[in-house]
């Protein structure tokens, strides 16, 4: 096909137009992707979060139990001269 100028000025806009809606849906791409993964890092650092705040209270709950053990089985029985090891 030989290119004249007067083909080149019908098939010019027809050419760009295609190009731009090239662009176009491969920018709407892009902006799709990066909201997915924009969402799935947030949901992941919630995640994160819930988690430590569940091992807070894990911790918390796991040194009363041991204080409660202490005091309950060593101070109580020293406290009342019962033997420890009998």
């Amino acid at each position: 096909m030989i290119e004249t100028p007067h083909r080149l000025f019908i098939d010019g806009p027809n050419f760009v137009q295609a190009s731009a809606v090239s662009w176009m849906a491969a920018i709407a791409s892009l902006r799709y992707f990066l909201l997915i993964v924009f969402h799935l890092r947030k949901i992941a650092s919630l995640q994160q979060f819930r988690d430590l705040i569940l091992r807070q209270c894990q911790d918390v709950l796991r040194g009363f139990l041991e204080l409660f053990f202490l005091i309950v089985i060593d101070v109580c029985s020293l406290a009342f001269g019962e033997p420890v090891h009998k």
